[in-house]
């Protein structure tokens, strides 16, 4: 679930499954649904949210994802490891035809791509 600010002291919540929800707050971090019943209830620390209770969901407690958890951050590190190794066949490529087709390899002032 994640919940975002909607303005006017409202946030807005979206879920997995496309269901947006606008919530007005009614006391320091409690809000109720504008168009029904439920609530939300957010637990606050020195670090900020650490838990938020719905009411139509007794027993589930949301709790924010860490930093190292998240899509975002999982995708960028995957992302920037297929772009290395991407690079690195392209390098081992590029030296594998300048020694095929006699140009100098680096250190190789002769052109054939062998040492004398």
């Amino acid at each position: 679930m994640s919940v975002e600010p909607a303005g006017n002291g409202r946030i807005s919540t979206g879920s997995l499954d496309g269901d947006t929800r606008q919530w007005v707050e009614t006391e320091p971090h409690v809000f109720r649904d504008v168009d029904g019943h439920d609530a939300i209830a957010f637990e606050v620390g020195d670090d900020g949210v650490t838990a938020m209770h719905m009411s139509s969901e007794p027993a589930g407690v949301y709790q924010p994802v860490p930093i190292h958890e998240r899509q975002l951050v999982s995708g960028v590190v995957v992302g920037v490891s297929l772009a290395g190794f991407a690079l690195s066949l392209v390098g081992w490529g590029v030296t594998g035809a300048r020694r095929r087709w006699g140009g100098p390899v680096d250190g190789d002032e002769s052109g054939t791509g062998r040492s004398e």
